[in-house]
């Protein structure tokens, strides 16, 4: 009876063993060749790959490391073992301290400095040469030679002018190094060489634009050279008159202001229309009498010293004081004039639309004071 007893019992011990060994979570039946376990492939984790949608393939996508961590995981796996996994030979991740050395016959280690120099002036291997980051894009944000930046990449250049209607004002680079920066959200995102992800704020014609980019440096290289710039740049302004700006460097720029007043009339038409446009600095309104007769304004100080620039970029001073008649056996034409003083100099110049010659900077000049009307009819 105990003979028996025994018999079954080990019979029971070696049926549980048997199965245990050719459960899939275990392995392989007879654990493989070499004494090492194989991961059965029906095996997902602590699942089976049956029980997970997709499968196994679903579940090797999910599960597969970042770049971040292949390299960790890299990291603790020698040369040998790392070109075992699939890693290319010339990309194998040494330890801090340690440069990749390959050996005449093709195989990585992981070397000091000092010894792989010695080793290579000795023709037993080499060092990988260091790959060379592309050169960043050349790039322009002007429209008449744009070229644009390929996506998630944003052309560094600051613009001047473009206010008022197309062609109202010449559109001119005024800053940035015209290359096609990444746009990032941590330094992570950036190559090597551009490895900081930096604010940027970029001046395009009438507004700034805010940009995290890609720079070899903490910071651009931005040229400050007047109040304007060190505005645009992001410095602290004191509300002081006129008003004063100061640089991170110690750099400091105040405001120019200068007082002008401009009268600006129309008058003609099949209607018979008059109106005039008066503008000056000391309540920075804009009046306008006779035909829709309206005050506008506060103008901003931006727009006051805008219109001044205006003015004295197109060299309004500088031009004939005179009239330009209109064309012979014309009717029914508007009569323009503009008078401009400031504290220096005063300038009159009368035209029509129907003059055949007179010059272009008027136009450019009235289209300016048209634009500030509009806006500030819309926005008062």
């Amino acid at each position: 009876m105990k003979i028996f007893l025994l018999i079954f019992i080990s019979i029971i011990l070696v049926t549980s063993v048997t199965l245990a060994i050719n459960h899939p979570s275990f392995g392989y039946g007879g654990g493989g060749s070499g004494g090492g376990r194989i991961l059965d492939p029906r095996v997902c984790g602590d699942k089976l790959c049956s029980e997970i949608p997709g499968g196994r393939s679903a579940w090797e996508a999910k599960n597969e490391p970042t770049e971040q961590e292949s390299k960790k995981i890299s990291l603790h796996l020698s040369p040998r073992q790392q070109v075992k996994n699939g890693i290319e030979i010339d990309q194998v991740i040494c330890k801090e301290g340690l440069i990749l050395f390959i050996k005449y016959n093709g195989s990585p280690a992981c070397l000091k400095h000092d010894t792989a120099v010695i080793l290579e002036e000795r023709g037993w291997g080499g060092m990988p040469p260091t790959p060379v980051q592309p050169s960043l894009l050349e790039c322009s944000r002007v429209p008449d030679n744009q070229i644009e930046c390929s996506e998630g990449f944003v052309c560094y250049e600051e613009l001047s002018g473009g206010l008022g209607p197309t062609g109202a004002l010449p559109i001119e680079s005024i800053g940035g190094d015209k290359k096609c920066h990444k746009e990032c959200v941590t330094d992570n995102d950036c190559q090597s060489n551009t490895p900081n992800c930096v604010l940027t704020k970029i001046l395009t014609e009438d507004y700034i634009e805010a940009f995290y980019l890609c720079f070899s440096k903490e910071s651009p290289e931005i040229k400050i050279d007047s109040f304007e710039d060190c505005v645009a740049a992001g410095n602290p302004v004191m509300e002081s008159h006129p008003r004063q700006c100061r640089t991170s460097d110690g750099k400091h720029f105040v405001e120019f202001i200068i007082e002008f007043s401009l009268s600006y009339s129309k008058e003609g038409g099949f209607a018979g229309i008059t109106q005039n446009i008066s503008i000056d600095t000391q309540d920075n309104l804009i009046i306008i009498s006779g035909f829709n007769s309206k005050t506008l304004g506060p103008i901003s100080t931006e727009d006051m010293q805008h219109l001044w620039d205006i003015i004295s970029d197109n060299q309004f001073f500088e031009l004939d004081s005179t009239i330009y008649p209109p064309v012979e056996g014309s009717a029914d034409y508007f009569t323009y004039t503009l008078d401009v003083v400031s504290s220096l100099q005063r300038n009159t110049i009368s035209w029509t639309d129907t003059s055949s010659e007179f010059p272009k900077e008027l136009v450019i000049i009235t289209q300016e004071i048209d634009r500030q009307i509009q806006f500030y009819s819309e926005n008062s």
